[in-house]
């Protein structure tokens, strides 16, 4: 026999057909003879009908069910909408198993449940729009959250540098937003492929927790000339081949963050000058960076840093640490500073990082040697040829 209460401030009153609508006020119970199961209503909540059935109640069109294995079940519900649902459940048996049925929802609905506020699990609401799940990890107070989620999250792709030389490596980002969901799942190639020229395709695809996806793709060009080289003195824009970020006044003074993939680099100001930090070279551990306009390699691990006089007036003026390396980029904070040199020290590079020497120098003296012994080498020979040709025309005469 199904049986309609209306309520009103917690007392039952006999209702009139011409009232259309009552408000639940708080703390008004829901407690049928035949169950365990208390029925708390939130403050400010507004049905067209309540009705109480011996294991259940339906507000509005709304089915709640819930039923313990074991114990005294409590409910206090906050919200109950067509696409939202809020609840709190104690139990007096902290290992009961509950089952659960909530309706309303369309066929097909996604239904995410939170619980405490993080989440627990998703649902598909059934052809009669109900969700059917049972909880049984555990009772103190729990408060419960359903909430449909058909949305797709959104997914955001870049790779750098682009274009990029044949055989190089590509470094490839994505990040997704979503309506419920903070952090959804992402699928990539962080580096794609680059063995031959073109233009390419690469995606990204999100998944959020209710399991709906979504995908984005960008494109990338591989050419036979983009490198202008890789040694120290190539400080050239044809190196730079990621970008160069220009850096106001402002942000420099303040500090920049900013992660950077190898070959780009930032152009900070300096007392009325431009000069650049660069990435050359990222490993799993440590990022070479270059700092110029007279070129500065500085090989920092993470969480290291260093300071560097630019300009030759004793001052150190461009601050930069790096903060982590993920995805094969570098995080790193470029900061402008004005911190005068401590008494006795001499080197415009101030790091625990490792300064790194100009190779081109080695190398120059390192030829420059080795033709040394070779022009001595020719000396010696000719020295000996000439001695031999001596002696064998000596013998030859007779002098």
């Amino acid at each position: 026999m199904k049986v309609k209460y209306y309520f009103f401030i917690g007392f039952l009153f006999l209702v009139l057909p011409f009232i259309s609508a009552i408000t639940i006020q708080k703390d008004t119970q829901f407690k049928p003879s035949a169950t365990n199961t208390t029925f708390i209503m939130g403050n400010n909540l507004s049905f067209d009908l309540v009705e109480v059935y011996s294991t259940y109640i339906k507000l509005d069109n709304n089915t709640f069910f819930a039923n313990a294995s074991s114990g005294s079940l409590n409910i206090t519900i906050f919200n109950f909408t067509d696409s939202y649902k809020q609840w709190n459940e104690t139990c007096s048996n902290s290992t009961a198993s509950v089952n659960h049925t909530i309706g309303n929802f369309s066929s097909g609905d996604k239904v995410v449940i939170n619980k405490n506020s993080s989440y627990w699990n998703t649902f598909n609401a059934n052809s009669s729009g109900y969700i059917n799940f049972n909880y049984n990890e555990g009772y103190s107070t729990l408060t419960f959250e359903a909430q449909v989620d058909n949305t797709a999250p959104v997914p955001s792709i870049s790779c750098l540098p682009n274009p990029v030389g044949v055989s190089e490596v590509i470094v490839c980002s994505c990040s997704a937003t979503d309506n419920l969901d903070s952090s959804p799942d992402v699928s990539y190639t962080i580096n794609p492929s680059t063995s031959s020229t073109g233009t390419f395709t690469t995606s990204c695809t999100a998944t959020d927790d209710a399991g709906n996806s979504g995908s984005a793709s960008t494109t990338y060009t591989v050419s036979s000339s983009v490198n202008g080289g890789n040694s120290r003195g190539d400080s050239s824009n044809s190196f730079w081949s990621a970008g160069t970020y220009v850096v106001s006044e402002g942000e420099f003074e303040k500090g920049l963050t900013k992660q950077m993939a190898v070959k780009s680099r930032i152009r900070v100001p300096v007392n009325n000058e431009y000069h650049y930090v660069g990435v050359r070279e990222i490993t799993q551990t440590s990022v070479t960076i270059e700092i110029s306009s007279e070129p500065i390699q500085i090989k920092l691990n993470i969480g290291q840093d260093v300071k560097v006089d630019v300009d030759g007036d004793l001052i150190y003026d461009v601050y930069v640490k790096l903060n982590s390396i993920s995805g094969g980029l570098a995080d790193l904070l470029v900061q402008k500073i004005s911190e005068a040199f401590s008494e006795g020290e001499e080197s415009p590079v101030k790091t625990e990082g490792e300064v790194i020497e100009d190779k081109e120098d080695e190398i120059i003296e390192e030829e420059s040697n080795l033709w040394l012994w070779v022009v001595m080498c020719l000396v010696v020979a000719l020295v000996i040829a000439v001695g031999v040709w001596y002696k064998k025309k000596k013998r030859m005469f007779g002098f």
